[in-house]
């Protein structure tokens, strides 16, 4: 399910960093932003649950971590795929 979810959420922050970028040379496209949004996103789960012990889940089973550092990986990894492709 965590996985599912971070999948999710990295498509959907590649997704919405297509639309949100400028047109210039920073922007990815679709697919390229989609799939780097979800590579970020597994990487940020993986990293929170492997390295740090954390727990994916709260007591309640709800997911607010796991899916705030999974939009956090998916942004950076898309931000750092744009800053890549322009050269810098």
């Amino acid at each position: 399910m965590n996985i599912a979810l971070f999948a999710i959420l990295g498509g959907l922050v590649g997704w919405a960093l297509t639309v949100v970028l400028p047109r210039g040379g920073q922007r990815l496209n679709l697919i390229a932003s989609v799939v780097t949004g979800i590579a970020g996103a597994l990487v940020g789960g993986w990293l929170l649950v492997s390295l740090f012990h954390l727990s994916a889940a709260d007591e309640h089973g709800i997911l607010t971590t796991a899916s705030l550092v999974s939009v956090l990986g998916a942004t950076l990894s898309c931000g750092l795929m744009s800053l890549a492709r322009r050269g810098v």
